[in-house]
């Protein structure tokens, strides 16, 4: 017979991570992905931050949320994941320095509002190298990167999801599988499938749309 066993969590004195860099000053989200890429867990995370840094005890007054920018950010960990780093990648400015952790938008404060969706490393068979990494969001919509630090946008059609994205490669049914919560009627969970492309509506296009 086989069993199935919840293991005990182990609690540590020290935290994992902690949100204390000044593009962190607003709140974190849960919009989280973790990405086991052979030598590190990368963390994928999405914080809300103000321009200029909040100066009050909860980081935020009326006049700063009105400049609020959401970013992906990158925390890595060589010990499987139970500290992190965030490296300084040099791929975002703001604030007039490239000197952080965050990979996406890259249009900084003039780019559109971004809600982090899903990181995964993508296992469809003769993917080329420069698209190793996919993530799913509400802009760009989809992406690729061939090192999850330097992405480009694909031009996929995720915009306005109303909740965390997800989508993988589905090795048995062949295609990209994803799920996505969109404003109907009512607020519905809507499955998608796609052939041969990655982030397609449906299964009926022969390219990324």
């Amino acid at each position: 017979g086989v069993d199935i066993k919840l293991h005990r969590p182990a609690e540590t004195p020290e935290f994992a991570m902690t949100y204390d860099e000044p593009w962190e000053n607003l709140r974190s989200f849960g919009y989280n992905s973790v990405v086991d890429n052979g030598t590190h867990i990368l963390l994928y995370y999405f914080v809300f931050t103000a321009f200029p840094w909040p100066n009050g005890p909860h980081g935020k007054n009326h006049d700063e949320l009105n400049k609020e920018q959401w970013y992906t950010c990158l925390a890595t960990s060589s010990d499987g994941g139970k500290t992190f780093v965030k490296p300084r990648l040099g791929v975002i400015e703001i604030n007039g320095t490239t000197d952080k952790n965050c990979v996406w938008p890259p249009g900084g404060w003039n780019a559109t509002h971004h809600e982090t969706g899903t990181v995964f490393i993508d296992t469809k068979p003769g993917v080329p190298p420069s698209q190793r990494y996919k993530m799913i969001a509400t802009n760009p919509g989809s992406a690729s990167s061939p090192d999850g630090i330097h992405w480009s946008p694909d031009g996929g059609l995720w915009a306005g999801s109303d909740t965390q994205q997800v989508a993988w490669w589905d090795k048995q049914l062949r295609q990209y599988v994803g799920y996505r919560r969109q404003w109907w009627e009512t607020k519905q969970a809507k499955l998608w499938r796609a052939n041969n492309h990655f982030c397609m509506p449906t299964g009926e296009s022969n390219g990324v749309a």
